[in-house]
């Protein structure tokens, strides 16, 4: 079998699933799915669309400079590799629902996790297990979350807690409640995996009342997760699916290193100091 025709072959394929791929967006898009299902379907349906068009162009664009096939190594050299790079660089780094996220793998390859957020006690439930063996081995955790303000108090604290329970569409309240939902959780779950004698020395947790736009965490040294935050008006459900959160690999593209020192000048303007 020349090479010209199981190239052939995986773009006849690629075009078969392509329009499978689309019926089951069609039908996604049409039926009476919620919303967060159906945008969830749409999302993963389009990356497929886009994987397989860049191997079907692979195959078809290659095959007659590369002769024939004259083992399955070959084949797998020159027709595998490629559509396994194309698939990697597609969908590595970037997440749209927060059990993707590769967190065991994070937490593995980091010695200290430095973590922005407006709060997000739900997290904790998210990495119990990774989180719990990172601790055991003398991780330690620094964690910047929005001041609170006092009841009545008329200040930068209260206007950022404004703005937050604006975008998320909640009461002061509740979102009050996260934050120290998301200290509190923390600060139990070191002390019950290091005991309250070195909790102190792996868990620092701080506050701002400053307003930060995103969620960021660094795993020192090797990894940046970022997740921006919508805005939105009250009242409208956020589409959780689609929420964006990008992994950065920061030892293995060294273009992306200066996004480390770009998340220290962001920590030390929110708090007044470097954070490492």
């Amino acid at each position: 079998m020349t090479f010209r025709k199981v190239a052939l072959g995986v773009v006849l394929g690629g075009l078969v699933v392509i329009a499978v791929a689309s019926l089951v967006f069609l039908g996604a898009k049409y039926s009476g799915a919620d919303s967060q299902h159906r945008e969830e379907i749409l999302i993963k349906t389009a990356i497929d669309v886009a994987v397989l068009s860049i191997a079907s162009l692979i195959a078809y664009f290659t095959m007659d400079r590369l002769g024939h096939l004259s083992n399955l190594r070959d084949l797998q050299r020159r027709v595998v590799g490629p559509i396994v790079a194309a698939i990697g660089e597609t969908r590595d780094g970037i997440y749209t629902r927060v059990a993707d996220i590769p967190w065991q793998q994070l937490f593995a390859n980091s010695n200290s996790l430095y973590i922005m957020v407006q709060g997000w006690d739900g997290w904790l439930g998210e990495v119990a297990a990774p989180l719990r063996e990172f601790l055991g081995r003398g991780g330690k955790v620094s964690i910047l979350l929005p001041a609170i303000p006092q009841a009545g108090e008329q200040s930068a604290k209260s206007r950022n807690l404004a703005l937050i329970t604006e975008r998320l569409g909640v009461q002061a309240v509740d979102q009050v409640g996260e934050i120290e939902g998301t200290a509190h959780g923390l600060e139990q779950v070191v002390e019950e995996v290091v005991g309250k004698a070195r909790a102190k020395g792996q868990l620092i947790v701080a506050y701002t009342d400053k307003m930060n736009w995103f969620c960021g965490m660094y795993f020192a040294p090797h990894s940046l997760l970022i997740s921006v935050y919508q805005h939105k008006h009250r009242g409208i459900k956020i589409p959780t699916t689609i929420v964006p959160s990008f992994v950065v690999p920061l030892s293995q593209v060294p273009k992306y290193a200066v996004l480390r020192e770009w998340f220290a000048i962001e920590w030390q303007h929110l708090t007044g100091r470097a954070p490492w």
